[in-house]
């Protein structure tokens, strides 16, 4: 779900729904929790469809396609002249909008596609961490290692052993 920072909200399109969960709200009970859930997933498909209505800044297109290229290319060895070639702008104009718009450099974006999934490979089959690193982009075991530790909060060896625990 995309929520943009800033932007006008069309309030006579929201007054009815923040109404309606108001009155829930003084209600409270078993019968309306129900209701005022579904109340608050309206008001978040409004707040999307004003967040889509919205022109598309340049930036955020750029990161769009930054994405869209990353997510194609995310197996091959990162090189940012590749992107910049591909995508007709400068690296450092290409980082600026993805960090913008995603929170995330293209590098990382790479890294979060590799270890997502490297995860469902440790999860779904009996390769080595070694053979897993080498399928997700990352010849150096140790370096992906440590990485998957930064993103994943635990070792892959670790990772494996708890999510086989639990299946």
């Amino acid at each position: 779900m995309y929520m943009p920072k800033y932007g006008d909200v069309p309030f006579n399109q929201l007054q009815p729904v923040l109404d309606r969960m108001n009155q829930l709200h003084m209600q409270l009970s078993v019968e309306h929790s129900l209701q005022l859930q579904a109340k608050f997933g309206e008001l978040l498909e409004l707040f999307q469809a004003v967040a889509k209505a919205r022109p598309v800044s340049r930036s955020s297109a750029l990161a769009r396609q930054a994405v869209t290229y990353l997510q194609k290319h995310w197996e091959e060895p990162f090189h940012s002249s590749k992107m910049e070639d591909a995508l007709h702008f400068q690296f450092d104009h290409i980082t600026r909008c993805m960090k913008k718009h995603t929170g995330m450099t293209p590098l990382q974006y790479v890294h979060h596609l590799r270890m997502n999934q490297a995860s469902m490979l440790l999860e779904q089959s009996a390769l080595s961490v070694q053979e897993i690193a080498e399928r997700v982009g990352i010849p150096n075991a140790s370096f992906f290692g440590r990485l998957f530790r930064e993103r994943i909060g635990m070792s892959p060896g670790q990772y494996r052993m708890r999510r086989q625990c639990r299946l």
